[in-house]
């Protein structure tokens, strides 16, 4: 994560002033669809927002706060105003190869047989795979969002019944923001599939983008013992259906997204809206081509590898 910045006092006129300089320039960031979504939910004004902020226990001060140290930049702090920072960034989100700090646990594997779904979408996608179980959570995560297809760009987590796991910056990312903690918090990094997965039929949720919030049900199918000369290594069994693309709304999002598609008259706005997501009308839903899967994650599994010898050495 981005190195802290000192701590910035604002008065209630400075913090005001400030809050409606983040919050107009983060709705120019949105889609169309996005934009309506919050319209609709009543939060199309900086106080609206403010409001539900309120409502929901965090602390406002601290948010900004938070805005503050990682946004501002000048002498003069929040006086230089909000300046847009690219999203490859290195200081928004920690890569990968930072947030993984533990690829395998010292443990004697099994294969696991795995299954993920993305949860309520309007067409069927999901993926079928098989990992060790002294895979870290964290390392799996990131082989989550390689197999389903998501670029990797937001947070994620892990949710267990009232606990959560998640990757170490996310922790002091979200605590910087003020939101209070109503739930048992670990390092993603200090756990392993056979600390989660016991048996056949244990099902965790695996949640990618706060915003959008892709929840999906991950599952095991089965286990089976490595033979003593076998290799454990990660194996794309099937799946069906193609990824929607980051940051178009979540699932009623991607819903309004697939019937702009199917459209064959459109509106400027919604020309606008598939220009934003990076898709033509040749885009299907339903698209798989398990060859191409099987040979890319293939790929990163090796990348995976690579990344566990230099943490061991």
């Amino acid at each position: 994560m981005a190195k802290k910045k000192k701590s910035i006092d604002l008065n209630d006129k400075d913090l005001h002033d400030y809050l409606d300089n983040v919050f107009q320039k983060a709705k120019t960031m949105l889609s169309p669809n996005e934009l309506r979504i919050l319209k609709e939910g009543g939060i199309d004004e900086m106080d609206a927002f403010i409001d539900s902020l309120t409502d929901m226990g965090i602390d406002k001060e601290a948010l900004v706060q938070a805005y503050a140290e990682e946004f501002s930049r000048g002498e003069d702090g929040w006086k230089d105003g909000f300046q847009d920072v690219p999203m490859d960034d290195p200081g928004l989100y920690d890569s990968y190869e930072e947030s993984i700090t533990k690829v395998f646990h010292d443990t004697k594997p099994q294969e696991f047989h795995l299954r993920i779904k993305l949860n309520n979408a309007p067409v069927k996608i999901w993926r079928e795979f098989k990992v060790p179980s002294n895979l870290s959570l964290e390392a799996l995560a990131f082989l989550l969002e390689s197999v389903m297809g998501w670029n990797g760009s937001h947070l994620h987590q892990f949710r267990c019944k009232d606990t959560y796991y998640k990757s170490p910056g996310d922790i002091e990312y979200i605590k910087d923001l003020g939101f209070p903690k109503r739930y048992l918090e670990f390092d993603a990094n200090d756990f392993h599939l056979g600390n989660v997965f016991n048996e056949k039929g244990d099902r965790i949720v695996f949640e990618y983008d706060f915003g959008d919030s892709w929840e999906h049900d991950v599952w095991l199918k089965g286990i089976r013992d490595y033979s003593p000369d076998e290799t454990p290594k990660l194996v794309l069994v099937k799946g069906e259906g193609e990824c929607p693309p980051d940051d178009c709304g979540g699932v009623w999002g991607y819903e309004d997204m697939l019937r702009v598609i199917a459209k064959k008259r459109k509106t400027k706005d919604e020309k606008e809206m598939l220009e934003w997501y990076g898709i033509d009308q040749s885009f299907d839903p339903n698209d798989y081509n398990f060859e191409d899967e099987a040979e890319y994650m293939k790929e990163v599994w090796e990348e995976l590898m690579d990344l566990a010898d230099e943490k061991t050495n």
